[in-house]
């Protein structure tokens, strides 16, 4: 729920990104236009993350994009390729502490406060895994969760500092949201 505009933002897997203004019960979409550097660039949604004043999209081939909801020009700045990332699908996306997360192919990425592609988690940084389609969550005490796989991570898996992991099921690789690092 977006209390700043009094809607709900919805990820369409095959018509797009719509919101759903509760003051005037209205549906809008917000239109694809690959040519347009406003507008999003592409109709399939994996993931949204609201953090104040922007909404962040995770789209299958066409980046992420960050849609600035408070002025009226609601401006969208699109990073894909051109930008830096390694992969054009996001999985996932989530907001830390005004930092973004964003799960792809080829790992996690992020994106500092004031906009700028500062860090590409994957093997090569010491995760044990590149491909990661799974969730980024922000939990209730503003630190990051991540979801795996059945087995979870690997035996000596290890995440960056104050990130969690939880993995579906029952068993020895499971956990319940625990620190896995201790």
């Amino acid at each position: 729920y977006d209390s700043l505009n009094n809607c709900m933002w919805i990820g369409s897997y095959s018509t797009g990104l719509h919101s759903y203004n509760f003051t005037n019960s209205s549906l809008n979409n917000i239109q694809r236009n690959d040519a347009d550097t406003n507008a999003i660039h592409a109709s399939l949604i994996n993931d949204l993350a609201l953090n104040r004043n922007n909404l962040w999209v995770a789209t299958v081939e066409g980046g992420l994009a960050k849609y600035s909801i408070t002025n009226e020009a609601k401006k969208i700045t699109n990073y894909d390729f051109k930008n830096g990332l390694p992969d054009n699908t996001i999985y996932s996306v989530a907001v830390a502490e005004g930092a973004v997360y964003f799960g792809t192919g080829k790992g996690i990425g992020m994106i500092e406060k004031d906009g700028t592609l500062k860090t590409f988690f994957n093997t090569q940084s010491g995760l044990p895994f590149s491909t990661f389609q799974q969730s980024i969550v922000t939990l209730p005490n503003g630190n990051l969760g991540l979801t795996w796989g059945a087995g979870g991570l690997p035996a000596g898996g290890a995440m960056p500092a104050g990130w969690y992991w939880a993995s579906p099921g029952s068993g020895p690789d499971c956990t319940d949201g625990s620190n896995p690092d201790t």
